[in-house]
């Protein structure tokens, strides 16, 4: 897309809301477009406009689906009015709000629904999205959605993969399922109801938002600050598929499939655009990110060229983590 520069893209026009108070919120130009629109032809048409720099999505987890009150988690258009406590997610896995560190974990001294993966289609409460009010979710939302200007992303926060898997049996025995020849049919099996699963969600939650949503974030973290949980093989034996599953689906209905996936997971780059992908949205500092983003730099949105023909963009470019 080619939109000539005009210096009044130099000016701030405002600032975007800061989640720390004390801290300055990030600067907002004087877009030649809106955000949403900028941000859909970056990653969906591979045509950049500037270069993203955070502020071009909106972020929503809706209160309508239950494990973002598990987890502690509602950002929508009204504020959730409960303090967070301990809630069951989807799954009725039960998690516990813990507020010196803002976020929940599974409630101590409740014992995993799951040992043995074999056991899943008996040990699990499988979640009957159909039920849950997405008539109340629309009301809370879809004002807020269709005219806030961003790229809105709707945010799976427990995923359908290794995530997903430890809420379900704890970390030791996940990483056991994966190595587990006993276990291993029975895994594929779970992991492909739960991508079932969340293409249900997804199409429920696009007929709930419509245009007003732009696309999803699916959580699943697969690293830890030095290196990923599991070999580059086992990425690609059980989870690889699964992802083409969801990522070809929410291409189908014109919307953008960005994954969430914190650690040190360089050596899993080739999985993750294997995945389908249009980004990856890691925790830069321990990622290893600027090597992988540059070996991806022709499959990737986030690595597409800098614009030249902009000062303001070159200076939005420059504030990327993401740039060389």
């Amino acid at each position: 897309m080619s939109v000539p520069f005009d210096p009044k893209e130099l000016e701030i026009v405002r600032r975007q809301p800061s989640f720390n108070p004390a801290v300055p919120g990030t600067a907002l130009f004087n877009f030649p477009m809106t955000e949403r629109e900028a941000y859909k032809s970056t990653v969906l048409n591979k045509e950049l406009v500037w270069q993203p720099y955070g502020v071009e999505t909106g972020f929503l987890a809706p209160s309508v689906i239950p494990d973002n009150i598990a987890r502690g988690f509602v950002f929508e258009a009204r504020r959730w009015p409960e303090p967070y406590t301990t809630h069951d997610d989807m799954f009725g896995v039960n998690w516990t709000y813990v507020p010196t560190v803002g976020g929940s974990m599974e409630t101590p001294g409740i014992p995993h629904p799951l040992e043995d993966v074999n056991d899943w289609k008996t040990a699990l409460k499988w979640p009957d999205p159909y039920s849950w009010d997405w008539d109340e979710s629309a009301r809370i939302n879809n004002d807020n959605l269709k005219n806030n200007g961003k790229a809105n992303i709707l945010w799976f926060l427990n995923g359908m993969g290794f995530e997903r898997l430890i809420s379900f049996m704890g970390f030791e025995n996940a990483a056991m399922a994966l190595l587990d020849e006993d276990q291993e049919d029975a895994l594929h099996e779970l992991l492909h109801a739960l991508t079932d699963l969340h293409l249900t969600l997804v199409k429920l939650c696009c007929d709930t938002y419509g245009e007003g949503l732009t696309g999803f974030c699916l959580h699943d973290d697969w690293g830890s600050q030095k290196s990923p949980f599991f070999s580059v093989a086992a990425g690609r034996d059980f989870f690889v598929d699964e992802w083409k599953r969801f990522t070809s689906y929410v291409h189908s209905l014109g919307r953008i499939a960005d994954l969430h996936s914190c650690g040190h997971i360089e050596a899993q780059i080739e999985n993750i655009v294997a995945g389908g992908w249009d980004s990856w949205t890691p925790t830069w500092r321990t990622s290893g990110i600027r090597p992988p983003a540059r070996k991806s730099s022709t499959r990737r949105a986030r690595s597409s060229p800098r614009s030249s023909a902009s000062p303001a963009r070159s200076a939005l470019t420059a504030c990327t983590p993401a740039s060389p």
